[in-house]
């Protein structure tokens, strides 16, 4: 496996609770509950008519405009930016394909380009090591401590420690 890098880092919890999480790994996607915005409304940018939608189904929480973030980022997500969840014991990676966002009778998507990763370069595991403190085989807390997020999407902070895992190079 050739060398990874990427421009940006995102995490992402494939459904709430991870109810996507099995169905995304295996059919390369990424899920999302976004469903009373419209696709025509996201592939058109029409960004200010979502953030009014998703305040008032949030009822004007200061969460809506961390959802409002997701979806956007999660729309706009170039095919350079990386992106990590978990799903059984292993951290996944994966790269956005160039492909707009889409839906079906479940949810809305965006495909994965090739499928999700479990492995870094060398083809090591990438094992999620639970205990006072996460690590991801015994290393990189900082991006561990990503993958304990509960809400839809964050970017992942430490980026250098997330590609030297990845390269197998810590």
């Amino acid at each position: 496996m050739s060398r990874i890098s990427f421009s940006k880092a995102h995490y992402i919890t494939l459904g709430k609770d991870f109810c996507y999480a099995e169905f995304c790994i295996n059919e390369s996607r990424v899920r999302f509950d976004w469903r009373k915005q419209k696709l025509d409304d996201i592939h058109n940018h029409r960004w200010e008519i979502i953030r009014e939608q998703i305040r008032e189904e949030m009822n004007f929480s200061k969460n809506a405009t961390h959802d409002f973030n997701s979806l956007q980022s999660i729309a706009e997500a170039r095919p350079d930016e990386i992106w990590i969840t978990r799903y059984n014991g292993l951290m996944w990676w994966g790269f956005m394909s160039n492909d707009q966002m889409d839906e079906d009778k479940i949810s809305k998507y965006r495909n994965i380009r090739g499928c999700w990763k479990n492995s870094d370069t060398a083809e090591n595991l990438l094992k999620i090591v639970k205990g006072k403190k996460w690590s991801i085989n015994n290393k990189a807390e900082s991006v561990a401590k990503t993958l304990k997020y509960c809400a839809t999407e964050c970017s992942v902070n430490d980026r250098r420690t997330l590609e030297l895992l990845l390269n197998n190079e810590l």
